[in-house]
């Protein structure tokens, strides 16, 4: 399996990358002016990196009991 490269977007107002390998896991970071964004693990969907996304999964698995599995968008 090859490496993944960052890919950047600078203009006067912004810089955001796409990182690989950023968080613990592997998987991919959105980082705009240096703060993390947003993280995805393809590898592995369960891999919440961020505060506010494990707060989000928190209430949702509340809300919802595991009774079947969930179709949701975000």
């Amino acid at each position: 399996m090859q490496s993944a490269t960052s890919v950047t977007l600078t203009s006067e107002h912004v810089n955001a990358s796409i990182v690989p390998n950023r968080g613990t896991n592997g998987g991919f970071s959105l980082v705009i002016d240096g703060t993390t964004q947003s993280h995805v693990n393809p590898q592995d969907p369960r891999d919440l990196q961020l505060d506010y996304v494990r707060a989000i999964a928190g209430l949702i698995e509340a809300a919802f009991p595991v009774i079947r599995p969930l179709n949701a968008l975000h």
